[in-house]
């Protein structure tokens, strides 16, 4: 069982700083204008032109998306394993040995011996050498483009089944978004789960292929299947992997999780993948020629979630049934217009021409009644410009889950704790929670840091835009206005206190002082000078009042300067009588002294 400690290193890694206004720019999610899917055997060309018409998608746009989107989908798998290997051939086409593409070759006895080697994931974007040709621009070409380019690289996913989504979405008046969403099941012969210990290779429970005793057929048929099949994951050990209502997916198939996580490029057109060069430092062929874009991003996003017809829990024994891993991958473009700020809040621009940027509306979620609207304002040289240096091999990573892969030291395996969301299983069955021994607190502590925080990224479409507005306007300046003081016209929401490089303002200020303060500060200030004058012109003898209690101070006066301590010269003399003579009135002439011990001793001098 993993530590508190272990279990405890999820997290969220943003590539923005957080600023207060963050909830407020899309508190929700945004609604599509438009939107079509397909299938690679149910598209309906109608409903896609009829797209293309009303948002003027062309499919070049599409390719390019495409392009950009399997280039860091290759990445990302090159990352997650490293040790796989294919021959070289199958991607540039070149049979011969090049020393100068590679730096091994299959060994002898491979089935690919004296083959040039290549590591990580199989690419598929030589195949869209042709896509600026009008011959690739239809439905059924694109289509079977995308999920054959995606089976090349993830041989286990079920191709029939891949749904695209395509759709558009207007964020601000200047923001639009054309995204690309490809679900991808998994094949349904993939296991989740390791029954090679419990079950025979013709999928019967081992402990009972010789030993029947007590079952009848019926319940060793029902026991094999619920055991030995594809059909149940079943939690054996609930105490483990499960908290009160609900547990944790490991994931047993041997199949490397992707990356789950939001990245961004400048939007990259021309890109030649005729001629791609493998590199052996970053384990991919990529493209070459691509042409950055000033005025659009492309967003990367990769997500993955479980979906089942149930989740039941019977006699203390939770099971999935029919369960499926869907992969997500968003590919989307983010383009924008920039427009005169100036003009917007009917300012002046010092800079003729250098005034243009973005506004977005913020909206009062928190506060629906206020009556105050805010903007965010940000010149153009102001979105961040590190963008534009982004490539496939360092994009920007705006979002990142990093969920690190838990040590089993029993079997000597590690295993990722997955969050199961039940409410994509069809029949959901938990009549009571587990309780004591049935359950495990850290299972249950998980669970809920995961959904407290939203530890887990099933769809990245509303994480991508989001956090790439997020990104962009990270430097924008935040104006607000008070409804009821606006202005009529167009830009009444923008006219208030906004503040540009460069403002120049003019104000009157009249600076006054109360009749009242002014008096008393006359009279204190004639007080003050009186006392003045009196200092200086009747001056008193400063008297020490504190002797000198240091004795080395006061000894070297004794030798220097006969300045003697009060104690010594500054006496009075008492008489039997209670009379007080100052001695320094008086002379010694005689002295008379008396032995304390007896009185009739005397002294005299």
């Amino acid at each position: 069982m993993p530590t508190v400690t272990s279990i405890d290193s999820t997290s969220v890694v943003f590539g923005f700083p957080a600023n207060s206004w963050n909830y407020n720019a899309l508190p929700t999610a945004a609604a599509p204008t438009h939107s079509v899917n397909f299938s690679l055997n149910d598209f309906s060309v109608d409903d896609f032109t009829a797209f293309q018409a009303t948002t003027g998608f062309d499919f070049l746009t599409g390719y390019e998306m495409y392009l950009q989107g399997k280039a860091l989908l290759e990445r990302s798998v090159s990352d997650g394993d490293v040790e796989a290997t294919y021959p070289c051939s199958w991607v540039d086409g070149k049979s011969e040995d090049d020393p100068n593409n590679v730096f091994s070759v299959f060994e002898n006895g491979s089935e690919f011996e004296g083959m040039r080697e290549c590591s990580g994931a199989v690419s598929s974007l030589q195949k869209l050498a042709n896509m600026t040709s009008a011959s690739t621009h239809n439905l059924q070409t694109f289509v079977e483009t995308i999920v054959q380019g995606l089976y090349d690289t993830l041989d286990y996913i079920s191709t029939d089944e891949v749904q695209v989504v395509l759709e558009t979405y207007t964020l601000s008046s200047q923001l639009n978004l054309t995204a690309m969403t490809i679900d991808i099941p998994l094949n349904t012969t993939v296991r989740y789960r390791n029954v090679t210990e419990e079950c025979t290779a013709d999928g019967r429970v081992a402990s009972l292929v010789n030993d029947t005793d007590g079952y009848t057929q019926d319940e060793i048929d029902w026991l094999n299947e619920y055991y030995c099949t594809e059909l149940y994951y079943v939690y054996e050990s609930p105490a483990t992997t499960c908290g009160t209502e609900n547990c944790i997916f490991l994931d047993q198939s041997g199949i490397i999780p992707l990356k789950k996580q939001v990245l961004l490029l400048p939007y990259l057109k021309n890109c030649s993948v005729e001629d791609m060069q493998y590199s052996s430092d970053y384990l991919n062929f990529l493209p070459s020629g691509c042409v950055a874009q000033e005025d659009s991003v492309f967003l990367y996003g990769s997500g993955a979630y479980m979906e089942g017809d149930a989740f039941i829990e019977d006699n203390l024994i939770p099971y999935l049934v029919n369960t499926r891993r869907h992969l997500v991958l968003s590919f989307a473009k983010l383009d924008w217009q920039l427009t005169d700020v100036s003009k917007v809040f009917n300012a002046g621009c010092g800079v003729p021409g250098g005034c243009s940027g973005l506004v977005h509306k913020l909206e009062n979620a928190t506060a629906a009644a206020s009556k105050t609207v805010s903007v965010l304002v940000v010149g153009n040289s102001t979105i961040p410009a590190d963008r534009m240096e982004a490539q496939f091999i360092n994009p920007v990573h705006l979002v990142t889950l990093n969920a690190q892969p838990l040590y089993y030291p029993a079997t000597g395996e590690s295993y990722v704790w997955e969050y199961v969301d039940k409410t994509r299983f069809g029949n959901v069955s938990w009549p009571d929670p587990l309780m004591e021994f049935n359950c495990s607190i850290l299972v249950d502590s998980y669970i809920d840091q995961v959904e407290a925080n939203h530890f887990y990224l099933d769809e990245p479409l509303q994480a991508m835009y989001t956090s790439a507005l997020y990104y962009l306007f990270q430097d924008a300046a935040t104006k607000t206005v008070t409804l009821d003081e606006a202005p009529e016209g167009a830009s009444s929401l923008y006219l208030g206190n906004a503040r540009f490089d460069g403002d120049t303002e003019r104000k009157k200020i009249k600076y006054s002082i109360p009749r009242s303060s002014a008096i008393a500060t006359a009279i204190g200030v004639a007080i003050l000078i009186g006392f003045a004058f009196v200092v200086v012109v009747v001056p008193m003898e400063r008297v020490k009042k504190s002797p000198e209690t240091n004795f080395a101070a006061r000894y070297v006066a004794v030798l220097t300067e006969e300045d003697y301590p009060p104690e010594v010269h500054d006496c009075n003399l008492k008489l039997p009588t209670g009379e007080l003579l100052k001695m320094d009135d008086y002379t010694v002439d005689a002295m008379t002294l008396h032995f304390k011990g007896n009185e009739e001793e005397k002294a005299h001098l």
